[in-house]
């Protein structure tokens, strides 16, 4: 007789661990597949903004030897020039977008200013701005890449 209060007992504490284990689950799950796909999301956009930035600087570049050369602005060699430069900053504001929509609302603007730093300094690329663009990009990949988490040991690792 005594055991007839068992049986209901364990089936209650059956279905509330069940629940509670589902529930868990239920958020576990995405959780660590977000922080799986957040570092390779983040990571992506890292590597296409840093990619983009360089190759603006380098396209814009030679438009500018082009420039001081003199090339005739007609020329079919100088309107490739000019249709390269366009798209390599049009990847370049995108890469940044997407850079800040990833990043930690922190980098969100040293980020993006780098778009106006871009601006000071694209008429005149000498070795000193080059110093200059490749040291605040190295900076910022850096403090990005700071501002990560530690892995965790569920994270996948490559």
């Amino acid at each position: 007789m005594r055991q007839g209060w068992l049986a209901p007992v364990s089936g209650l504490l059956g279905v509330v661990l069940g629940s509670l284990i589902g529930l868990g689950a239920t958020y576990i799950g995405p959780y660590l597949q977000n922080r799986i796909t957040g570092r390779d999301h983040l990571a992506n956009a890292l590597a296409s903004y840093y990619a983009a930035a360089a190759s603006e600087f380098y396209a814009q570049q030679e438009l500018n030897k082009a420039n001081l050369a003199k090339i005739n602005k007609s020329s079919e060699y100088y309107r490739e020039l000019m249709k390269e430069n366009d798209q390599h900053y049009q990847e370049f504001l995108a890469a940044t977008t997407h850079l800040s929509v990833e990043a930690p609302k922190s980098l969100q603007k040293r980020v993006l200013d780098t778009e106006d730093e871009w601006d000071d300094i694209y008429d005149n690329l000498d070795e000193a701005a080059e110093t200059r663009w490749f040291k605040d990009l190295d900076d910022i990949r850096q403090t990005v890449l700071d501002s990560l988490p530690p892995r965790g040991p569920l994270d996948e690792t490559r």
